[in-house]
C-alpha cells in the first residue's frame, strides 16, 4: 500500500510552488524598492549678463513708434549690476493732436483739416531698467522694466501763416511745408516719462538688441495750441489748447556693449 503521506505530499506541491513563485517575483521588487536612490539635483548657473562678461557700457540707436508718428533717437547704458542698468535717452519725434486727419489731394499734397501749429519734440530722459525673471528665463531672452523721467524741450511753429490772428486757415490759404514757418516759432520745455517693459536678446552680449513696448507722456505748463483756435463757421467754437500729451509707444534699440 502506498503510504498516505506521499498523497498529503502530492496535494501540497502545487501550493508550494505557487508559492515560491510568488515569493521570487516579489523579492527584486523590494529589493529594487530599497535600493533606489533619488537622482541629485543640478545646480542652475547664474544668470548671466553684459555686466558679468565685463561690459558696463552700451550705446544704441532707437527707432519709435507711437500716436505721433515715428521717432529716433539714441540711449547710453550703463551697468550697475547683473539686474540692473543706468539709461539716458536723447530722442525726437513729432507732438500731435489726437484729434488730427492727414488729407492727401488730387496732387498729392497733404493736408491737415484744423491744424495750427507743428510741433517737434527732443526729449531727454534718465533711468532705470530692471531686469525680471532672471532665474526663469534664458539668457538670450532678457526680460526687463524701464523707467525714465526728464524735459521735453520743445519747438512750436506754425501750420500756416496768419499775420491777422484769425486763428483759423481760410480754404483757398495753403499751408506751409514742413520747413517754412520756423521764423515765426517759438521754444517750450515741458516735463516727459517712459514706463516700458521690453526684453533684450542674443547670446552674444556684445551686441546690443533690444524691443520695448511702453506708455509714454509729456507735460507742459504753458499749453500748446496744436490744433486751431478759432473756427471759420459761425457759433462753432474752435479747438482748446493741450498741457497733456500721451500715446503707447513701441522703441526697437539696436547698437553695441562694451
Amino acid at each position: 500500500m502506498v503510504d498516505h503521506r506521499i498523497y498529503k505530499g502530492i496535494f501540497y506541491l502545487p501550493v508550494l510552488l505557487i508559492l515560491s513563485v510568488i515569493l521570487i517575483g516579489a523579492q527584486p521588487s523590494k529589493l529594487l524598492g530599497q535600493e533606489r536612490e533619488e537622482p541629485e539635483l543640478e545646480e542652475m548657473p547664474d544668470p548671466r549678463s553684459p555686466y558679468t562678461d565685463g561690459l558696463k557700457n552700451g550705446i544704441g540707436f532707437k527707432l519709435m513708434l507711437n500716436n505721433y508718428g515715428f521717432g529716433v533717437g539714441t540711449e547710453y547704458r550703463r551697468a550697475l549690476s547683473t539686474q540692473s542698468e543706468f539709461v539716458i535717452n536723447l530722442n525726437i519725434s513729432n507732438l500731435k493732436d489726437e484729434a488730427e486727419q492727414t488729407l492727401q489731394t488730387f496732387w498729392g499734397q497733404q493736408i491737415i483739416p484744423n491744424k495750427y501749429n507743428r510741433v517737434l519734440v527732443a526729449p531727454v530722459t534718465a533711468g532705470i531698467k530692471r531686469r525680471i525673471f532672471a532665474e526663469q528665463l534664458s539668457d538670450n531672452f532678457r526680460v526687463h522694466i524701464h523707467s525714465a523721467v526728464g524735459l521735453a524741450p520743445s519747438f512750436v511753429y506754425p501750420y500756416f501763416p496768419d499775420p491777422e490772428g484769425r486763428g483759423y486757415r481760410p480754404a483757398n490759404l495753403p499751408p506751409y511745408d514742413v520747413f517754412q514757418g520756423w521764423s515765426d516759432g517759438y521754444f517750450t520745455t515741458g516735463l516727459t516719462g517712459e514706463l516700458a517693459i521690453g526684453a533684450d536678446f542674443g547670446e552674444n552680449f556684445g551686441q546690443l538688441q533690444s524691443v520695448r513696448f511702453g506708455y509714454q507722456f509729456h507735460y507742459y505748463p504753458d499749453e500748446i495750441q496744436i490744433m486751431e483756435p478759432n473756427s471759420p463757421i459761425p457759433g462753432q467754437d474752435g479747438f482748446d489748447a493741450q498741457s497733456f500729451f500721451n500715446s503707447p509707444q513701441i522703441t526697437i534699440v539696436l547698437g553695441t556693449n562694451w
